[in-house]
C-alpha cells in the first residue's frame, strides 16, 4: 500500500487550521454571551476568517489532491468576505454584524440553481 505525499506547506496550513477549529468554541461562547460588544465578534469572525484562509491555503498547495477545488475556493472566498463585511458592521451596528454570515450561503444557493439548470 503506497502512502499519499502531501507538501510542507499543505502540512503546516493543515497543523494550523487544526489549531484554529479548537478555538472555535471559545470564540463562539465569547460571541453567544457578549453579541453586542465588537470585539467579541471581532475574534468570531477572526477565527471563522483564519480558519477560511488555512483552508484556501490548503486546496491551492495540493491542487491534484482537491477535485473540486474551482468550487471549494469560491466558497472560501465567500467566507473571508464575509468575515470581514461582519468585522467592519460590528464597528457601526453589532447587533446587525453577524447578519453579514448569511452570505456563506450565496455558494449553496448558487449550486443548487446550477444542478436544476442541468
Amino acid at each position: 500500500m503506497a502512502g499519499e505525499h502531501v507538501t510542507r506547506t499543505y502540512a503546516i496550513f493543515w497543523l494550523l487550521n487544526l489549531l484554529l477549529v479548537t478555538c472555535v468554541p471559545f470564540s463562539t461562547m465569547l460571541v453567544g454571551r457578549y453579541a453586542d460588544v465588537p470585539l467579541a465578534i471581532w475574534i468570531y469572525v477572526g477565527n471563522l476568517g483564519l480558519n477560511g484562509v488555512t483552508a484556501l491555503a490548503m486546496v491551492t498547495s495540493m491542487r491534484e489532491a482537491h477535485q473540486a477545488s474551482a468550487e471549494r475556493r469560491g466558497g472560501v472566498t465567500v467566507l473571508i468576505i464575509s468575515c470581514v463585511v461582519a468585522a467592519i458592521i460590528a464597528v457601526f451596528a453589532p447587533q446587525q454584524a453577524l447578519r453579514a454570515l448569511m452570505l456563506n450561503a450565496l455558494p449553496i444557493l448558487a449550486s443548487r440553481k446550477s444542478r436544476r439548470r442541468a
